[in-house]
């Protein structure tokens, strides 16, 4: 079993709120999903992920040599016929990622995969 590590925090009431759609035909190994922002924090209030190949998925604090750097979601298993994950905090509260760092993914087999990301920076 993988460790899972983050903080459930209040959603703080400053900051700007941001939405992301991501979508990849080919997505291998990690990528950024919301850019780093220097002295700031991402706040993550949902996370919704469809996937036409099966595939494991973690989602983190940054990207480095291809992987997640600090694992907080993940391993999710994801079925191949039209998988589907969705994690949501609970209202008023969200995951608070690492300061300055990005909002990373990585999968462990390439194919098609859309990923939808709520959250604020502040």
């Amino acid at each position: 079993m993988a460790a899972n590590t983050f903080n459930i925090v209040d959603l703080p009431l400053e900051g700007n709120l941001f939405y992301v759609s991501y979508e990849s035909s080919d997505l291998t190994g990690a990528a950024d999903l919301v850019a780093a922002s220097t002295g700031k924090s991402h706040y993550i209030t949902h996370i919704h992920v469809r996937t036409a190949t099966a595939m494991n998925i973690e989602f983190g604090s940054g990207t480095s040599g291809g992987a997640v750097s600090t694992r907080h979601i993940g391993l999710v298993a994801v079925n191949a016929a039209s998988g589907f994950f969705m994690w949501k905090s609970p209202l008023g509260k969200a995951m608070k990622l690492t300061a300055g760092a990005t909002l990373g993914v990585d999968v462990s087999a390439s194919g098609q995969i859309w990923i939808e990301v709520w959250g604020k920076t502040a």
